[in-house]
């Protein structure tokens, strides 16, 4: 059996007025067929293996284009700023080259799990440079690291596709490669952390305290809803003036510094109140103890026995008591006198006894059977001191315990 030949052409191919040429160098510029050739021939140069396109009829290179292939392509990408997007960024500090390809190597990055011709952006490889690298092989199974050899240059922008800077671009600023919008990835973490934002993605704030605002309220509701709390601003302070100055129409710490000067210093007598208490809480003190110290009672129409006051065993020794009578019947008939009484009981025990005496005595007429005594009644802390008022005719009784002596 023969050996099959192919059919030889010498010079080229006629379709028309296309033509199919080859020949040695370029076409063009030199006469004969490449020149004569009409619009859409095809020209091989047989030295290099290039393929023309005639654009344009008539003599001259000019009217010849260089058909484009992949390797051209690739040489025109080389030096753009806009670069093919990255799979992952690893910001991660390796100390070098073979370190980052032990990384690889695990099969997983960033969350990423790896495959061959990956795309990675390393930022931060010690004596590598910051650019893409790619992976060659099976990562896990000794892939290695390529440049990508479009070195990084000043402007140079990557876009990642998954891992955490998902979403991101990163442009290189002629030494570091930084999130575009942003000074660095060290600067995002700071304004995180200062916002209390735990780490990238969508995050409500969790506020740690909820007295006046709400869980994953946003900010702008949670400062508003402070800002009502506070209210508006001191429209008609007291004109008054205060060693801290006056109370105004300024900020609240102004006026709470203005308060706290007007306050003072922390009580030096604590007798009653305590110097480690809130000012509320030391007039509640006060309060109780002017409350115990002068109390006013009385009781209208009085003819059988009434307890008029009464004090706690435990709060007193002795109590005086201011007292006024007036007959219902006759105005005119008047008796004022004082009370003063004592008992015997201690902190520890209960009293057994109570003495008092009445001087100090004035009246008009004389209020028929008007008579007082001071007794104990309960037991325990409920053990009180009693003062009791009777009449033989109906009187108005006031009663004012002016002193008390505490236990």
């Amino acid at each position: 059996m023969g050996i099959p030949a192919l059919f030889e052409v010498r010079t080229g191919i006629s379709f028309g007025t296309a033509n199919l040429l080859s020949g040695e160098g370029a076409p063009g510029g030199s006469g004969g067929l490449s020149d004569e050739a009409g619009r859409g021939s095809l020209y091989l140069d047989l030295t290099n293996g290039l393929f023309y396109g005639k654009k344009l009829a008539g003599s001259g290179a000019d009217k010849w284009v260089r058909l484009q292939g992949k390797d051209d392509l690739d040489a025109a990408m080389l030096g753009q700023s806009w670069r093919e997007p990255a799979r992952l960024r690893d910001g991660t500090a390796h100390a070098d080259l073979a370190t980052a390809e032990t990384a690889v190597n695990t099969g997983t990055i960033d969350g990423v799990t790896l495959v061959e011709g990956d795309r990675i952006l390393f930022d931060n490889i010690a004596g590598a440079a910051k650019n893409v690298f790619i992976v060659t092989g099976i990562p896990g199974s000794g892939a290695t690291l390529t440049e990508d050899g479009n070195n990084a240059s000043k402007g140079d922008a990557v876009f990642i596709q998954e891992g955490s800077d998902a979403g991101r671009q990163f442009v290189y600023n002629g030494a570091l490669w930084v999130q575009q919008g942003a000074a660095s990835s060290t600067e995002i973490a700071f304004l995180q952390a200062f916002i209390g934002k735990s780490g990238n993605g969508s995050e409500m704030p969790d506020y740690a305290s909820t007295h006046i605002v709400t869980d994953d309220d946003p900010l702008e509701k949670a400062i508003g809803d402070l800002d009502a709390e506070i209210g508006a601003p001191v429209a008609s302070p007291a004109a008054r003036s205060v060693p801290g100055g006056s109370i105004s129409d300024q900020a609240v710490n102004r006026n709470l510094q203005a308060l706290d000067t007007a306050l003072g210093s922390n009580p030096t007598s604590t007798r009653i109140i305590s110097s480690g208490n809130p000012v509320n809480a030391n007039l509640s003190l006060l309060d109780d103890r002017l409350a115990d110290t002068r109390t006013e009672n009385g009781a209208t129409a009085v003819t059988t026995a009434v307890t008029l006051d009464s004090v706690p065993v435990d709060d007193a020794l002795a109590v005086e008591w201011t007292i006024h009578a007036r007959s219902v019947a006759n105005p005119a008939k008047v008796w004022s006198g004082k009370i003063l009484a004592v008992h015997d009981g201690a902190g520890t025990a209960d009293a057994t006894q109570a003495k008092h005496t009445a001087f100090a005595i004035l009246k008009t007429g004389s209020i028929s059977q008007l008579d007082f005594d001071v007794d104990l009644n309960g037991a325990g802390s409920a053990q009180v001191l009693r003062l009791r008022a009777s009449s033989g005719e109906a009187a108005d009784l006031r009663a004012v315990r002016s002193v008390v002596t505490g236990a």
